[in-house]
């Protein structure tokens, strides 16, 4: 696309790892690159989407970049740099959700749960947890100690992820995803 570039093109990337300098070296040296790390959410209008950009784009050609994808959920700027890194965050992380989430689904179903009844309860237990984390106030930590009875089913619970390291896993898949994303930079 190189020779159908001009200096009013906006180049918009949703590769993940290639930075602005790999595409104006496939391009054109001054390219207006945007970079977004969407995720597929976007298909139902919930996305998130991270953005970032460089000079010589605009604010004015930035911000019809960030309508557009602001009309399928939300955005939110950072810097080139911290593009790779962003992946893990909003751009796997619904596959990682998705996945946590079939190990609740596949239990209801040992335990003869209706899987249509599970399914739709533990998404609305998705749905308000991310609404809790984002407008309640509280902390992560808050939020957990909230839901968590002494002595109670949930710390029994939170007791098994905790001997497997849940958050070390988390952190661990976070890692690897990055690493992919600097070598795919290559």
């Amino acid at each position: 696309i190189a020779d159908a570039i001009t200096e009013d093109t906006v180049l918009v990337s949703i590769a993940a790892g290639i930075g602005v300098e790999y595409i104006r070296k496939l391009t054109k040296p001054n390219a207006k690159v945007v970079l977004a790390m969407p995720n597929t959410p976007l298909l139902l209008g919930c996305g998130a989407t991270a953005l970032a950009t460089e000079a010589p784009v605009s604010d004015a050609e930035f911000a019809v970049v960030r309508r557009i994808f602001d009309a399928c959920g939300m955005t939110a700027v950072i810097e080139p740099a911290q593009m790779k890194e962003i992946i893990a965050i909003n751009g796997s992380s619904p596959a990682f959700i998705y996945l946590f989430a079939k190990g609740f689904l596949d239990y209801a179903e040992q335990v003869g749960l209706s899987g249509d009844v599970a399914k739709e309860l533990f998404a609305q237990s998705l749905i308000g947890s991310a609404k809790m984390i984002t407008d309640s106030g509280y902390s992560i930590a808050e939020l957990i100690r909230q839901v968590s009875s002494p002595g109670g089913t949930t710390l029994a619970g939170l007791d098994r992820f905790y001997a497997g390291n849940l958050t070390d896993v988390v952190q661990d898949a976070c890692d690897h995803c990055t690493r992919r994303a600097y070598e795919l930079a290559k």
